[in-house]
């Protein structure tokens, strides 16, 4: 009984400190948001929401989807190793992703965004000036998702969540960035910073926990097929920015901030959740390698609990006092609360599916979670499409808020008939 309660408790530690971690990073993020509109005109705002989706988008595709191998295979195999074991992973499993994100963006840069098309496009020219971030970027959500299975949760946060966009919020506040083209070039440098601060934490790191080899594991994330975790890779990032994306796409770009603003303002609510799941991703591989599904319905059923209850309760001051919260960013935002109204019930519903779909991921099943993703991600497309011009900019929230239902109805279906069998 005794080593129960201290179990117990031991967990209920981790969840507050991962938590509060996760609250610090969601305040970074809602910082940052509020930093660049108070910085920047709306035009130059919506400029910089859509370069820093399409960098962070393009990092997370050229990961390939390893990030979850190495999540993991870490957790199960490679914890508590040496800084030597910790230095030679790296080389063997990283840096070769990084080389190939490096190679990828100087092609990019030297033979396709110099072509004429591309040259008058001031897309184009912006993303240039970003463009060798996102190898940095690469690397940083590689050697985050490998703190994570060391089981230094809280630390994987804060270089994944906070290290960047502190840095940046530092430069805009107290610096001398001045232009939204001399931030740009500067996210360059912030981005290696930042890369190398993760890769030090990852390699003098160790884990909690004394684990022993489990080739099984191995072989199932080695021989997942490639193009499911590619898919997963991208649609999660999507997932996240598409607002910006629809908006680009559909609208104006003038607009682009006004949906980032909300739709970021609403991925508060999820902080919870996210939490929950980057403590318990590393719990539900060793349980899936020791094939104990009963603790991994159990764990699933108290963090679907916990999330709900705290997601009902943000979501319900959030609804309240949207116009509020929208102040913060400049008064042009605060008369529009539809858009954060219409998004906060999205992520109502994802707090109520709980970690489904990060245990279709840490239980190899990668088809079914890109499944998932593909047919949200298409619905939310085709719904702007048909009816953008029948309820205009608000089309976008809704597409937001449907993909979501569906993704987490697809994930829900999937997990209980894995959980079943």
């Amino acid at each position: 009984m005794p080593n129960n309660r201290s179990g117990y408790l031991k967990n209920l530690l981790t969840y507050f400190i991962s938590g509060l971690i996760r609250g610090i990073s969601v305040l970074v993020g809602f910082l940052l948001t509020i930093v660049v509109t108070k910085n920047f005109n709306m035009s130059d705002a919506s400029v910089f929401f859509l370069i820093l989706s399409l960098t962070t988008i393009f990092s997370y595709v050229l990961t390939y989807g390893r990030e979850y191998l190495i999540l993991s295979e870490v957790a199960v195999s490679h914890n508590n190793k040496s800084l030597n074991d910790n230095i030679s992973y790296v080389m063997n499993r990283a840096l070769p992703i990084i080389l190939i994100s490096l190679f990828t963006c100087i092609f990019l840069s030297i033979f396709i965004l110099n072509l004429n098309f591309f040259n008058n496009s001031s897309l184009a020219i912006n993303f240039k000036k970003v463009i060798y971030s996102i190898p940095a970027l690469t690397g940083i959500i590689l050697l985050s998702y490998g703190i994570q299975g060391q089981d230094k949760i809280s630390l994987s946060i804060f270089t994944s969540r906070i290290l960047c966009p502190l840095l940046i919020i530092v430069i805009l506040n107290f610096g001398s960035a001045g232009s939204i083209s001399n931030i740009l070039q500067l996210y360059v440098v912030i981005a290696w910073a930042s890369f190398l601060i993760t890769l030090i934490c990852f390699i003098s790191v160790k884990g909690n926990i004394n684990n022993k080899d489990d080739s099984n594991v191995y072989k199932k994330g080695k021989d997942a097929k490639n193009i499911y975790l590619f898919a997963i890779g991208v649609c999660q990032q999507v997932f996240v920015w598409q607002g910006t994306i629809l908006t680009f796409i559909f609208f104006q770009n003038e607009d682009i901030s006004l949906i980032a603003v909300s739709q970021r303002t609403a991925l508060i609510i999820s902080f919870i959740l996210i939490t929950i799941n980057a403590v318990n991703a590393p719990k539900f591989a060793r349980f899936y390698a020791a094939a104990d599904f009963v603790a991994i319905k159990r764990l699933a059923v108290n963090s679907a609990i916990l999330a709900i209850s705290f997601g009902a309760l943000v979501s319900f001051f959030m609804f309240i006092y949207a116009e509020n919260i929208l102040y913060f960013f400049g008064q042009e935002y605060s008369y529009d609360t539809d858009k954060l109204k219409i998004l906060i019930l999205g992520q109502i519903f994802s707090c109520i599916a709980g970690p489904v779909g990060i245990i279709l991921l840490m239980t190899h099943n990668y088809k079914f979670a890109a499944i998932s993703s593909i047919i949200a991600l298409l619905t939310s497309f085709i719904f702007v499409f048909i009816f953008r011009d029948l309820i205009g900019l608000n089309s976008v929230p809704i597409s937001i808020v449907l993909s979501l239902f569906l993704k987490n109805s697809i994930d829900m279906f999937y997990t209980n008939n894995l959980l079943r069998a």
